[in-house]
């Protein structure tokens, strides 16, 4: 999410994508697409212009849909903050060239295709008009926090679900609930997300753990 970086001609800091030729020849665009649906490829088409090769060009993702060859380009769609896909499609309505999956966006944080390694993921680096930076490794998205019983009595067991998403290619590898009463010791318990014990559905992407009341009182 673009907040304090690139302005568009209108000064709105508009979320933005780059495309690149990495080619030796230039690549015309004439039918060329860009799409945050899978199902319309078609959604967004670039204007009749040539892309030479090294060369780089910024899309803005306003939903101004301004297709000026000689001007700034404006896909008529914004990105979610949520995160959703995106993919660049060759004339033809059905090659995808390049694609990104739904990752949710953050305050001035890119997410790219590294330079040097070719994956993708957020980038250490804002770098509209020049070469990516390398890829950055932030931990995962926890949102969703919440607890059953909302109101807690003596001996009460306490379920705690939140969901936790990974950014990028990061992949989820062990989530910890950590818990204290007063001055007691601090607890861990395991949140799962495999349908066992008190976790509605395996692989939702809702975590789960619960702290047995006998801990807290």
């Amino acid at each position: 999410r673009n907040e304090a970086g690139l302005r568009d001609e209108d000064g709105w800091p508009s979320d933005w994508v780059e495309i690149v030729n990495t080619g030796a020849e230039p690549v015309d665009l004439t039918g060329w697409t860009l799409t945050d649906n899978p199902e319309r490829p078609r959604k967004w088409e670039f204007p009749a212009a040539s892309l030479p090769p090294g060369e780089r060009r910024i899309v803005f993702a306003s939903g101004k849909d301004r297709r000026d060859p000689d001007g700034e380009w404006h896909t008529s769609f914004q990105l979610a903050a949520e995160g959703e896909p995106l993919a660049l499609v060759m004339p033809d309505g059905e090659t995808v060239i390049s694609e990104h999956p739904a990752a949710p966006q953050f305050d001035d944080i890119s997410y790219g295709i590294d330079g040097v390694s070719g994956e993708s993921g957020y980038l250490d680096s804002v770098t509209p008009g020049e070469a990516n930076g390398r890829l950055h490794y932030p931990g995962p998205v926890i949102t969703e926090v919440s607890h059953a019983p909302e109101t807690v009595v003596s001996g009460d067991d306490i379920v705690v679900t939140a969901r936790v998403t990974g950014r990028g290619s990061s992949e989820i590898g062990k989530v910890t609930l950590l818990s204290r009463a007063e001055f007691k010791a601090e607890s861990a318990a395991i949140m799962r997300d495999d349908g066992t014990g008190d976790d509605a559905e395996a692989g939702d992407g809702i975590y789960t753990a619960t702290i047995p009341g006998r801990t807290l009182f």
